[in-house]
């Protein structure tokens, strides 16, 4: 092997030697969420804990980690946040809240937040879940997805080039954007990279421009931030369906992304 070919395998491996070091420095926040309805959780249904910075009232929560559990049927549901401390300011505050759904519909979400990891919190809590009821007591559908507004939302991507987009079992963060309202910015993160742009929108036309993002390489992630990214580029409009966001190119869908829970 020649010294230029020696030169190349070397930089081809050293993103992958720190991804290594960095999974190994990991915390984790771990715990339990019950609800105390006797009662069997419908198939299909989802339960999501989501850990955010929550330091500021008049700010968005900042998504850290979530982990989704799928089907489970009765309670405790444990869950298992993994995150990077050194990204963790001890001036700050982090909470965990958790919700279940099942076709569509909120049935059990956490009422308050549960304060984690610093100004002497704990890192292994149990979380008590409450039923989304009306006078009656009877669960309600979730708010429509109008209600989820396209600007000022935090969405998760879960679908792309019509393939799902699964929610990590570890806890490491999602794919996702947001779009401010006030400057016609896209923030977001590919699965691997941050990123960052501009965004017109007249009626339900929306296109994205200026679209840039770091450059970190990630084996692991990288068809779904390819297929993110030419997606966002093909995006003509959107559309507001059953508590999701879709982006169309033309009448096609590109990709779709969910509301993140209680933000």
């Amino acid at each position: 092997m020649n010294r230029l070919a020696r030169r190349l395998l070397a930089l081809a491996i050293l993103p992958l030697t720190a991804a290594g070091v960095l999974a190994g420095d990991m915390d984790t926040v771990t715990g339990s969420a019950v609800y105390r309805e006797r009662m069997l959780l419908p198939s299909g249904a989802i339960f999501e804990a989501t850990l955010a910075e929550v330091s500021r009232a008049d700010a968005p929560a900042g998504v850290i980690a979530t982990q989704t559990v799928y089907s489970p049927r009765t309670s405790p549901i444990r869950f298992s946040l993994r995150y990077d401390p050194a990204g963790i300011d001890q001036r700050h505050t982090y909470s965990v809240h958790a919700r279940i759904t099942a076709g569509g519909k909120l049935l059990f979400v956490t009422d308050r937040a549960y304060p984690v990891i610093t100004r002497g919190a704990h890192r292994k809590i149990e979380m008590i879940l409450k039923p989304v009821a009306d006078a009656q007591g009877e669960a309600q559908p979730a708010a429509p997805a109008q209600a989820a507004a396209l600007e000022n939302t935090d969405w998760r991507l879960v679908e792309v080039a019509r393939q799902p987009v699964a929610a990590s079992p570890t806890g490491e963060r999602q794919a996702h954007l947001r779009l401010t309202a006030q400057d016609k910015r896209l923030q977001g993160y590919t699965g691997c990279n941050s990123m960052t742009g501009s965004y017109t929108l007249e009626g339900d036309a929306l296109r994205f421009t200026q679209v840039a993002a770091t450059q970190r390489f990630c084996a692991a992630s990288a068809e779904v931030e390819s297929a993110f990214t030419q997606a966002l580029g093909e995006t003509t409009s959107y559309r507001l369906a059953a508590g999701q966001l879709e982006l169309l190119a033309r009448d096609r869908v590109v990709a779709k992304l969910a509301a993140v829970p209680g933000r």
